[in-house]
């Protein structure tokens, strides 16, 4: 029993007990993690004691080193897109819209509208003939063919709307001194006359509602008299029919104010109201086809300003004249040279002239060339479709 017991208090002295050995090792240990706990405290410390400037190159360099950093994200600009240039800006100084009559590359018959502001034409729903302004540019008259006759009828209006006014029409003018005043030959039953009317104004002069002949056409309208051309005579006649003055073997070309330019003894020739010939247009390099007064200016009175169209088949010149009406003087302002140039008409009073003409690279495109008086500078506008006649509105 004895023995058992002794057995047994030794086993239970070797699991409760610690021999100094192990106690040795134990403190062994805990010195070891002391000491490690020392040091990462010390690192700490150094490292807290560093300058604010040594870290931060300390954590740069290391972003530098780095091999397998993303490379920098670069934010594009979009670049600014420019709208295409509007008619003004296109023509600097211009302030009328355009109105053109021709056809579209298809072959239809339109007229189009290009405004002021807008970045290129649209056609517009009037209807379809060569259409004139008057000296405001507010009022339009067409003559539009009739479908089944061999005459027009007469619409008058802007590009936004015209009305008919006449039918069975042969020709139409406007005053070239009262805006919105216009005149036209009408077949009747009784012949054809010469009606008058004006247009949202008070009637200045007497209105005309006189005959005429069958053949005549009207073309000059001013203060108290009409001119007409019939039987290869230029004829002046006052508001009761009777003959005011006549210039035999001449044909008409354009008039203003006072003045007109014929065709006469083979040359352009300037004539006063009652058809007296003054003095022939000076013509450039080869015959005159064509002449164009400006809208009276009164900032140039008494001047006049006249676009003469000159020159050969291979050679076409465009030139721009200042007449003195007392000394009968010509003066050059400006001129250039077209190719297979069309109507000439004048936009803006007496600034800008518009000659449409077949586009040289793109047919049937036009191109209008707008030449500026002021600068002497040429813009071509490129329009889509054959146009034969271009005028300015407002």
């Amino acid at each position: 029993m004895a023995t058992m017991e002794r057995q047994i208090e030794v086993t239970g002295a070797e699991q409760a007990g610690r021999s100094p050995d192990t106690w040795r090792r134990r403190d062994s240990g805990w010195t070891l993690l002391a000491a490690g706990a020392i040091g990462v405290l010390v690192g700490a410390a150094a490292v807290s004691l560093l300058t604010p400037r040594e870290a931060t190159t300390e954590t740069t360099v290391a972003q530098e080193d780095t091999s397998l950093e993303a490379p920098p994200v670069v934010v594009a600009t979009p670049a600014t897109v420019r709208p295409p240039p509007t008619l003004a800006e296109r023509v600097p100084g211009l302030t009328s819209d355009l109105v053109a009559f021709g056809f579209t590359p298809s072959g239809q018959a339109v007229i189009q509208q290009w405004f002021i502001n807008a970045i290129e034409p649209r056609t517009i729903d009037v209807p379809f003939g060569r259409a004139i302004a008057d000296t405001s540019g507010q009022w339009i008259a067409a003559l539009v063919s009739q479908r089944y006759g061999d005459s027009s009828n007469l619409h008058i209006g802007n590009s936004a709307y015209q009305e008919a006014v006449a039918t069975d029409v042969g020709s139409a003018v406007w005053s070239a001194d009262q805006p919105g005043r216009i005149v036209w030959t009408e077949r009747t039953a009784a012949g054809t006359i010469a009606f008058e009317q004006t247009m949202g104004r008070d009637i200045v002069f007497q209105p005309f509602a006189i005959p005429v002949p069958d053949d005549a056409r009207v073309v000059w309208l001013e203060r108290d008299r009409l001119t007409i051309t019939s039987g290869g005579s230029i004829i002046s006649l006052q508001p009761d029919g009777s003959e005011a003055a006549r210039l035999a073997g001449a044909e008409f070309v354009a008039a203003t104010d006072g003045w007109a330019v014929v065709w006469v003894d083979e040359s352009l020739t300037l004539v006063d109201r009652d058809l007296v010939p003054s003095a022939p247009i000076p013509a450039g390099d080869g015959p005159c086809s064509d002449a164009r007064f400006a809208r009276s200016d009164s900032r140039r009175a008494p001047s006049l300003r006249l676009a003469v169209l000159c020159g050969t088949a291979t050679s076409t010149r465009v030139e721009v004249l200042d007449i003195d009406p007392t000394t009968l003087t010509f003066t050059s302002r400006a001129g250039t040279d077209l190719a297979k140039p069309g109507a000439m008409s004048w936009l803006d009073g007496d600034r800008f002239v518009a000659v449409p003409q077949p586009d040289p690279v793109s047919r049937p495109r036009s191109v209008i060339a707008i030449l500026d008086i002021e600068t002497g500078e040429v813009t071509q506008l490129q329009w889509p479709g054959a146009l034969f006649g271009v005028i300015g509105t407002r």
